[in-house]
């Protein structure tokens, strides 16, 4: 299945699909071995990307665990951890499907379609988003401004505010849904006009849109942060601008600073578990997410060897 030495240029025999130039060999496939070749590839890469899943989990067990939690009157500048209860600071958001108010809201939409090459039904993700707002955090000591609104804050939420709505094709989606599903089809098609002028026309009017008309079961799942709940922040404490906070210096504790990303690492963690919870949560999942991953690149990368490449 493999010859070494030089690439040479050359006609695919016909019962193979064709030559595969990796540098130093020259992979021959036959038609049976593409799928096999390319799920192996497959495995070899989410393996990785598993890996490394765990090993970003992992670090994130041990800086919570090594940065002690303060409170908000006794805050630092500098890499902080903070509990307590979430206000919105501008008013909520409503959420995606079910319209309660909320200070966060991540989104999906799944159409149950026909996939012919596999002569199966599946759930396709042809929609997804999310959106926050800035918010405060209140402990017994004070309050300081979560600025969710930038810095691409990482929400890690449990699903306790997880919501699925399934609609036949022939069922009309509740009127939540459809309103905002509404407003995000013409965000979409105003994007798909401006990047892909013909395709997003044909997105725009016909049933094959993103998110426009269809006769499939659809499902719509949202995972919110409801306002006044529970929240852990893990970033920066830095000041506020005084532009934002007064024209005159701030005294109150909420006004002097506010919350953005661990300039150290990067993090900006937002979750509705407990501290307690959040790093028994993650000394959990991640040793077995870099287990499973390290035994499938492994079993993926000795098959590819032993047939592809030393064979």
């Amino acid at each position: 299945m493999v010859a070494a030495g030089d690439i040479t240029a050359g006609q695919a025999d016909p019962g193979n699909v064709g030559l595969f130039d990796v540098g130093l060999v020259t992979v021959e496939f036959s038609s049976d071995d593409v799928e096999l070749f390319l799920f192996l590839l497959v495995a070899f890469g989410g393996g990785l990307v598993a890996i490394y899943w765990g090993w970003t989990r992992y670090r994130r067990y041990t800086l919570i665990r090594d940065t002690p939690t303060s409170r908000v009157r006794s805050m630092a500048v500098g890499r902080v951890e903070v509990q307590g209860t979430a206000s919105p600071v501008d008013g909520p958001m409503a959420a995606p499907f079910t319209g309660e108010d909320c200070l966060y809201a991540d989104w999906t939409v799944e159409e149950y379609r026909y996939d012919h090459e596999d002569d199966r039904h599946e759930w396709v993700t042809i929609a997804s988003g999310d959106r926050a707002t800035r918010f405060s955090l209140a402990d017994d000591t004070g309050r300081v401004l979560v600025r969710a609104d930038r810095g691409e804050p990482d929400f890690d939420l449990s699903d306790e505010h997880e919501t699925t709505v399934t609609v036949g094709g022939t069922e009309r989606p509740p009127e939540a849904i459809r309103t905002f599903l509404a407003g995000e089809r013409d965000t979409w098609d105003l994007r798909e006009l401006a990047s892909n002028p013909l395709g997003g026309i044909v997105d725009a009017i016909s049933s094959g849109g993103r998110i426009g008309n269809t006769s499939n079961r659809r499902r719509y799942t949202q995972t919110i942060l409801p306002v006044e709940h529970h929240v852990y922040v893990f970033g920066s404490a830095e000041p506020r601008p005084l532009a934002e906070s007064g024209d005159e210096r701030p005294v109150r504790e909420e006004d002097a600073l506010e919350i953005g990303p661990d300039g150290a690492t990067g993090l900006f963690l937002v979750s509705d578990r407990t501290e307690d919870r959040l790093t028994e949560h993650y000394s959990r999942m991640a040793p077995l997410a870099m287990a499973g991953g390290l035994l499938v690149s492994a079993v993926a990368l000795y098959f590819l060897l032993s047939w592809y490449l030393l064979a």
